[in-house]
């Protein structure tokens, strides 16, 4: 009986015993190695507000229209903001600018245009005082989305390199970060850098963007941002 009993002693020390080690095994784990939750929530903070800072509004329609010399056409959608710039079917850029509250064109062969605005660029101006009617089935519909700024990622880079507390501090970042734009044939076009601390594990993530310029070039890339 004494036998037996110090028999079951020792399994239930040893099952307990095992029953700690594991407990401990794991709060070391989740210590040293955050969830794939906070990893995720880590990089959402810091790409939404890195992408935040950089963007600008870019509007885009599409009209139907000739005339043999150069023209102009109330602006059918008075309240978007930014400088123009047009392109024709073949997306030739042509010689526009935005003249109290009208859209005009220079003289052109063409009779159907892509119409941008940004203000990301710049202004233009010109002469022209013939004004044409469109007709509402000759307008496209108006869309709008978030385009990165060129301008505003050399503002970064400077920031970055010169005063990168203060920019975390503006973006409300509590992680460290950088980040690094590729175009789509993977060429780096822009980089901000810093060495992450020997050991930390530094946690990544790639989104499609548009690249807008000051001369009306609209490009395509990736952005890359990393967190530790």
């Amino acid at each position: 009986m004494l036998k037996r009993g110090k028999k079951g002693q020792s399994h239930l020390e040893t099952i307990l015993s095992f029953t700690l080690f594991i407990g401990f095994v794991v709060t070391m784990l989740l210590f040293f190695r955050p969830a794939t939750t906070s990893k995720e929530i880590s990089l959402n903070v810091v790409e939404k507000a890195v992408i935040s800072n950089l963007s600008v509004k870019l509007y885009f329609f599409s009209v139907k229209a000739s005339d043999e010399e150069c023209f102009c056409f109330t602006n059918p959608y008075p309240n978007i903001e930014g400088n123009v710039v047009i392109e024709d079917s073949g997306k030739n850029r042509l010689d526009a600018w935005k003249s109290y509250g009208k859209v005009c064109i220079e003289q052109n062969e063409a009779d159907f245009f892509y119409i941008y605005f940004s203000s990301e660029f710049e202004e233009s101006s010109g002469d022209c005082d013939r004004t044409i009617f469109l007709e509402e089935e000759n307008l496209g519909l108006m869309r709008e989305s978030d385009a990165i700024s060129n301008t505003a990622l050399n503002y970064m880079r400077e920031r970055y390199t010169l005063d990168y507390n203060s920019l975390k501090a503006e973006l409300g970042i509590l992680y460290d970060f950088k980040a690094t734009v590729f175009d789509m044939s993977g060429n780096e076009i822009f980089r901000i850098e810093r060495k992450a601390p020997l050991g930390r594990p530094v946690y990544s993530r790639d989104a499609p963007i548009e690249i807008v310029y000051q001369d009306g070039k609209i490009e395509k890339a990736i952005i890359r941002v990393y967190a530790w």
